[in-house]
């Protein structure tokens, strides 16, 4: 398991590695301000800035989840900070999406091929 925005980078070197299976724990949803500010602290342009909502190039972001055996797809942006069993509820009840048997063949309820959900399927 991986989890957060840069994490999937690492998939690609895990199945190098001959991982048995690799799981991306993301969130889905539109990038948050504090990767937008990071970078702008950090001195990039706007167009760099902008580039981190781009998902349907080949990133490092993206290829990482395509390689993926499963992306687990948790919705934890509306959480407070202040509420540590909400954001354990919503990484219990997340989506799993994923053609793998082994991730499919399992009796949690909420794994599907194809989620179709920004930051989470490739491409989206």
């Amino acid at each position: 398991f991986m989890g957060g925005w840069p994490d999937s980078t690492k998939t690609p070197a895990l199945n190098m590695l001959e991982a048995d299976h690799t799981v991306v724990m993301v969130g889905y949803a539109p990038v948050g301000s504090f990767s937008k500010d990071a970078l702008r602290l950090l001195g990039a342009n706007e167009s760099t800035v902008l580039s981190l909502e781009d998902r349907e190039t080949n990133s490092s972001f993206t290829l990482g989840l395509t390689v993926a055996d499963a992306r687990m797809c948790i919705f934890w942006f509306d959480i407070s900070l202040a509420n540590i069993t909400g954001y354990f509820k919503a990484g219990y009840n997340g989506f799993i999406e994923t053609s793998d048997p082994f991730f499919s063949d399992t009796s949690y309820p909420n794994v599907a091929e194809d989620l179709n959900l920004g930051g989470c399927t490739p491409f989206v």
